[in-house]
């Protein structure tokens, strides 16, 4: 290898490559799409883009006669510890929830025979996992857990688990959670009480997958409904309840950014939320098993 030669690895979590790729590219409009997880390209004199890391091992062959003989699996330890290191730093919890899409519309505007079930002709488009805000807004927090947990008795036993999207704005935010009236984004309830009040206000929805709280009719009525934000929405600072974000599922988003809706933002197709669960950090074990 040539002594002059270096390789800087920037380690991004799944939603902030989606979004520097974009900007990445801006210097190599030849290349139209990359959707492999690793990107490489060489910065200095002459930029040029290289590819994933499969043609990163090749321009390394093919310039300085560079095998490398690191088995795969420490790459994938190494993505793992990241991973690990990020969610025990944060201190913070995080869930992820299954995406159901149908194949075909029909959802029912003002169909209210629609039960909110996902249709056996229902596909999983993918998780969405959300790092949650516990350090800021725990009680918000400690709410749309129970919701995602299910089964929680002050709340009869209710779960975001089969129940719909109710709005896909696009290029605004989709909208789900509502437990109590089929999804059509109306019902009202909360693991104190029907509504509890805005428990904190100065997390800003700056950022691309902001989770936040839908306010009932005015402040202080937050309850089991989100949204999860598909762009900034700064209109909407101070009045919302911020308590979290997105960080893998975003291209999820995307597809569901395009979903043909209604004059009421409701998808033509029917948009279920999957299995939810929360997630912890990989153990040990997980990081350190045998080739």
């Amino acid at each position: 290898m040539d002594p002059k030669f270096k390789c800087n690895v920037i380690s991004l979590l799944p939603i902030d490559y989606e979004l520097y790729l974009p900007g990445a590219l801006e210097k190599f409009p030849k290349v139209k799409r990359h959707v492999a997880p690793v990107v490489c390209f060489a910065n200095g004199t002459h930029d040029f883009f290289i590819g994933d890391a499969e043609r990163f091992m090749l321009y390394l062959r093919q310039k300085w006669d560079y095998v490398d003989g690191t088995h795969a699996i420490f790459y994938e330890r190494a993505a793992t510890m990241h991973m690990r290191g990020y969610m025990e730093k944060s201190g913070r919890e995080f869930c992820e929830m299954e995406i159901l899409i149908d194949d075909e519309e029909g959802a029912g505007d003002d169909d209210e025979e629609d039960d909110g079930k996902a249709k056996a002709s229902a596909r999983s488009e993918g998780k969405l996992v959300f790092e949650l805000f516990t350090d800021v807004a725990p009680k918000t927090c400690e709410n749309f857990k129970a919701f995602v947990l299910g089964g929680d008795e002050r709340v009869g036993g209710r779960g975001y688990e089969g129940t719909p999207v109710s709005r896909t704005v696009r290029d605004g935010w989709i909208q789900a959670g509502d437990v109590m009236n089929k999804g059509w984004g109306s019902g009202k309830i909360s693991i104190y009480g029907e509504t509890f009040p805005d428990e904190v206000l100065k997390v800003r929805h700056d950022k691309v997958g902001i989770l936040s709280m839908v306010r009932m009719e005015k402040r202080d009525r937050n309850g089991c409904q989100f949204f999860v934000a598909q762009c900034p929405l700064p209109f909407l600072d101070g009045q919302r309840v911020a308590f979290g974000r997105l960080i893998d599922g975003w291209r999820v988003m995307k597809v569901l950014n395009k979903l043909d809706a209604y004059h009421t933002y409701r998808p033509r197709r029917g948009v279920t939320i999957g299995k939810c669960a929360m997630i912890t950090a990989p153990g040990p074990a997980e990081v350190q098993k045998e080739e």
